[in-house]
């Protein structure tokens, strides 16, 4: 189950029927399973022509209109390596972020961030100085029931476009392995990621050269 809201996610993190479950906070659009939304965040969920399943005076369950497998940060591992190849693990705060450090913008999980003009929920995956960040999600689809591909999707927010220093993202998916260069440009960037047929653990290695305001995001989806 996906959740909009920090207050949400730690109350079904904390449930004694629902504790063992999946839960994880929403950092995709359109979302791609259930969903427990605020009750004021109805016309958004309407739009994108979600049904309601259960709905109180203060929270609405959703159902999408497809089913999709697409990786979740809620329940990715996230670890820090540093050039010596020394590995720490990032360990998360009760709203589903990872702490990889004391200020916030080095603790990855679901935010808004502007790309290319546009408000989009991604995963705020800020590169660190001196280590690389790392995010390895299990059991990723290659390809969904129609046959389309997932592909990685990056971006920097726009404020921060114009540093010049691109981002590197390393990408394994089973035993194949891509490099990803996101360029200094307003926008999202594209990697379709490659079709392996069984369930596959992915992992994403993040790293600049020069981290400073390199205000980074990634997202998934499935395409043709």
């Amino acid at each position: 189950m996906l959740v909009t809201d920090h207050q949400a996610f730690r109350a079904l993190r904390q449930h004694p029927e629902l504790a063992h479950r999946p839960v994880a906070l929403l950092s995709s659009w359109p979302p791609p399973s259930l969903t427990l939304s605020g009750a004021n965040d109805r016309t958004r969920f309407e739009r994108a022509e979600m049904t309601p399943l259960h709905a109180s005076n203060d929270w609405i369950l959703w159902e999408p209109t497809e089913l999709l497998p697409l990786p979740l940060f809620g329940l990715a591992s996230v670890h820090t390596l540093a050039a010596d190849g020394q590995k720490e693990t990032c360990p998360r705060d009760d709203a589903g972020f990872a702490l990889c450090g004391d200020a916030r913008w080095m603790r990855p999980g679901p935010m808004e961030v502007e790309v290319g003009g546009r408000s989009s929920e991604c995963i705020w995956a800020h590169p660190l100085p001196g280590r690389t960040l790392r995010i390895t999600y299990p059991q990723v689809q290659a390809r969904d029931e129609r046959g389309r591909m997932l592909t990685l999707l990056t971006g920097l927010r726009d404020s921060s476009v114009g540093g010049g220093v691109p981002v590197d993202v390393s990408v394994q998916i089973g035993d194949q392995t891509l490099t990803h260069t996101h360029r200094d440009k307003r926008g999202w960037q594209a990697l379709e990621l490659p079709g392996v047929e069984a369930p596959s653990e992915l992992t994403l290695e993040i790293s600049s050269d020069n981290p400073g305001r390199r205000h980074f995001c990634y997202q998934f989806e499935y395409r043709p």
